[in-house]
């Protein structure tokens, strides 16, 4: 179960939209962002950051910034060299165009047709899910609700709800005119997760659900302790991965590996500031590693 949990916030962008909020509330969410340089400097509890500046031979440095989705007060607790290099940058670089996603597609990929979610759970389970969700989602909708989405959507609910990080930047971006590039489309995210997800993830989550709190509270600790040691180990436990064993090369390798090239196209054109889930760093899979095995020089930076 931790494996999904700890994607969900460090892997998948499409948290940032509260599981799927429309356009207009993502607006609303970057306008409420605007002071975030600002807001950074004047705040006294400045976390470190998981920031690296890249180099090769040919071209200038670029700069790779590792995400935590939601969780974190980024305009308030991101250093102020974070935003800088964002405004000195010819090119920002995130996931997925968050505006791209088509909503009635994506409702039709939350939506269970083979079995109903309840004759899947226990009478307990089923009970703590309806009170999780509360009166606003009737049980007859619960009952078609793929078990991924709801766990995003639980997990959601369990951490500080805060401004989207990667929102917060795409706005310091948008602000100063920066050409915008994409890793990903939203439906490679969305498959991703629901080729890794499971059935278990959300049992696993109804059953203890302050469990899960606590697992998804130590995470977001230690993002703000910018100990990526411990992050890597929570990452990489081989016990997160066991209910499905694929995950970590559908949700982490796989992904990694087809953004490669086009990470390298802009790090050969040079002075872009790629920003990604931390999780996407760590471990010999990671980008760090990847990065380095293709000859770029990497060191971390400190504010």
């Amino acid at each position: 179960m931790k494996h999904f949990l700890t994607s969900i916030v460090l892997f998948v962008g499409l948290l940032t939209l509260g599981c799927g909020n429309d356009d207009s509330a993502s607006t609303t969410q970057a306008n409420k962002t605007k002071s975030d340089a600002t807001a950074s400097q004047n705040n006294t509890r400045v976390l470190p950051a998981f920031l690296w500046e890249i180099t090769s031979k040919t071209a200038k440095p670029s700069y790779l910034f590792g995400t935590i989705h939601l969780g974190v007060t980024a305009e308030k607790e991101l250093p102020k060299i974070v935003f800088d290099k964002i405004k000195t940058a010819d090119t920002f670089v995130m996931e997925m165009d968050l505006e791209s996603i088509d909503q009635t597609a994506l409702v039709k990929k939350t939506m269970l047709t083979e079995y109903s979610l309840k004759n899947k759970l226990t009478s307990k389970q089923w009970k703590s899910l309806t009170t999780l969700m509360g009166p606003q989602v009737p049980e007859a909708a619960l009952e078609k609700i793929q078990p991924w989405f709801l766990t995003m959507a639980l997990s959601a609910q369990m951490i500080p709800q805060t401004s989207s990080m990667d929102i917060v930047l795409l706005k310091t971006a948008q602000d100063t005119k920066k050409t915008l590039s994409y890793l990903e489309t939203w439906q490679t995210q969305i498959d991703a997760l629901i080729q890794s997800a499971t059935l278990k993830d959300l049992q696993e989550l109804l059953d203890d659900p302050s469990k899960t709190k606590k697992e998804l509270e130590r995470l977001l600790t230690q993002y703000r302790s910018g100990n990526l040691r411990n992050i890597t180990d929570i990452l990489l436990d081989s016990k997160q991965w066991k209910n499905n064993p694929k995950s970590m090369d559908i949700m982490l390798i796989d992904r990694n590996k087809a953004w490669l090239p086009k990470i390298i196209t802009h790090l050969d054109k040079g002075n872009a500031f790629i920003a990604v889930g931390l999780g996407h760093y760590v471990g010999k899979d990671g980008l760090l590693e990847l990065l380095k095995d293709k000859g770029y020089r990497i060191r971390r930076l400190t504010q």
